[in-house]
């Protein structure tokens, strides 16, 4: 299976966890831009939950990026996806697809 371009039609942004000291000296984390690519966006699915009387709808996305080392670099939950103004916290180690180099797979996941 070939790389085609032309189906990596989404910008999205990768965000990286930073921790800084804010003015009262106390440690927060913050989120930093590590890069911005293409990516082809694939809905894997979503269900809702309860919790502490409020719902919880949770729904998962698969992005597919072009292979790079600083995609490779990618760990799970010190790393997200900005796509279309929501955030998608990476819950799973990315995989190099087939291990060909041409292709990323980053597994995410949104709560709201």
């Amino acid at each position: 299976m070939g790389f085609n371009a032309g189906d990596y039609n989404r910008r999205v942004e990768i965000q990286q966890a930073t921790q800084t000291i804010d003015a009262r000296g106390e440690r927060t984390e913050v989120w930093a831009e590590y890069s911005k690519t293409w990516a082809k966006v694939e809905p894997l699915m979503g269900k809702g939950m309860f919790s502490a009387d409020s719902e919880i709808t949770e729904s998962r996305m698969l992005f597919k990026i072009r292979y790079s080392q600083s995609a490779r670099a990618i760990e799970a939950d010190l790393f997200r996806v900005v796509y279309a103004g929501k955030n998608y916290l990476v819950e799973l180690e990315p995989i190099d697809r087939d291990e060909m180099h041409e292709e990323i797979l980053i597994r995410t996941v949104r709560r709201d």
